[in-house]
């Protein structure tokens, strides 16, 4: 039961792992930037790259 416990915590955090690197590289692949889909202000002078 706990070994399966384990298991289980291990696919979660792989998948998740997984999704936020997917999730990072369609935010850049469509040029978005992730900090203003949440909405928080992103306008400082230095942090884009572009």
């Amino acid at each position: 039961m706990f070994i399966n416990i384990l298991g289980l915590c291990r696919q979660f955090f792989e998948s998740a792992l997984i999704f936020s690197f997917f999730f990072n590289f369609l935010c850049k692949r469509l040029n978005i930037d992730f900090l203003e889909i949440n909405g928080l202000d992103t306008h400082t002078e230095g942090i884009s790259p572009n």
